[in-house]
C-alpha cells in the first residue's frame, strides 16, 4: 500500500475517537441530532468547491475524474435539508444561514477553497479526495445505521454511505511514487495533517467543543465574539 494511504487510513481510526463520533453513538432522541444544522453549511459549499476544482483544472488527466466527482455531490445539500425538515431539525421556511456555520466549519471550509485555488491536483486528491472523502465516508457509514435506529433513515445517509468509500479509494490509485522525504512527500503528508485537524476540529464544533483559542488581553465581550 502507498505511504500515503497508510498515513491517511491511520488518521481516519484516530479521528473515529473524538468527542462528535462519541456523541452520535449515544444519541437517544432526534434532538441530538441537531448538529446536522451545522452539517447543512459544509454540504452546501463542498459542490461548490469541488467545481472551482474542475473549472480551474488544466490537466487532462484530472479533469474527467473532477467533473464526475463535482455531478455526483449536486443535490446532496437539498436531500439534506429536506430530511431535516422532516424530522423537525429546521423549519420548511427557514434559510440555511438562519444558524450561522461555527467557525471552525468556515475554517475548513475556506481551507478547501484555498487548496483547489492554490495547489497543484495532487495536493487537491490528498486533501479533497483521500482525506475529506475518505473522512465523510466514516461519517455516513457510522450515522446510517444509528438514524435508522431513530426511525429516520433516509437516502440520503445511504447513498453517501455507499459513494463516498468509493470516491476516497479511486483516488489511491492515482498517487505515481513519491519518496516520503522529499520535498513533495512531506508537502503530501502536511496536507494530509491539516486536512485532518480542521476537519476534526469542524465535527467536534457542531456539539459544542471548540478549538482552543489564547483569549488572553481580551474583555468579556471580546471573549464571547471570540468561541461564538
Amino acid at each position: 500500500m502507498h505511504w500515503l494511504a497508510e498515513m491517511v487510513l491511520d488518521y481516519r481510526k484516530r479521528l473515529m475517537d473524538i468527542e462528535f463520533f462519541q456523541h452520535v453513538k449515544n444519541s437517544t432522541k432526534k434532538e441530538d441530532f441537531a448538529w446536522a444544522r451545522y452539517l447543512l453549511h459544509q454540504s452546501y459549499e463542498f459542490p461548490l468547491i469541488l467545481s472551482l476544482r474542475y473549472s480551474l483544472c488544466k490537466d487532462a488527466k484530472y479533469r474527467q475524474y473532477f467533473a464526475v466527482h463535482a455531478d455526483e455531490e449536486y443535490g446532496h445539500c437539498d436531500m439534506l435539508q429536506n430530511w431535516m425538515v422532516r424530522h423537525g431539525l429546521m423549519g420548511e421556511e427557514e434559510e440555511v444561514n438562519a444558524v450561522p456555520p461555527t467557525v471552525e466549519t468556515m475554517s475548513a471550509i475556506s481551507y478547501f477553497y484555498r487548496q483547489v485555488i492554490t495547489e497543484d491536483e495532487l495536493a487537491q486528491l490528498v486533501g479533497l479526495n483521500a482525506v475529506s472523502e475518505g473522512i465523510a465516508a466514516d461519517f455516513f457509514s457510522t450515522l446510517a445505521p444509528i438514524v435508522k435506529t431513530h426511525g429516520m433513515g433516509d437516502e440520503y445517509w445511504d447513498i453517501h454511505a455507499e459513494v463516498d468509500v468509493e470516491h476516497s479509494e479511486e483516488c489511491l490509485t492515482m498517487f505515481p511514487e513519491i519518496d516520503r522525504d522529499s520535498a513533495l512527500g512531506i508537502k503530501l503528508a502536511r496536507i494530509v495533517h491539516e486536512s485532518f485537524v480542521l476537519n476534526g476540529y469542524m465535527l467536534n464544533s457542531w456539539i459544542g467543543i471548540r478549538a482552543t483559542m489564547d483569549t488572553t488581553g481580551l474583555n468579556e465581550s471580546e471573549r464571547q465574539l471570540v468561541v461564538a
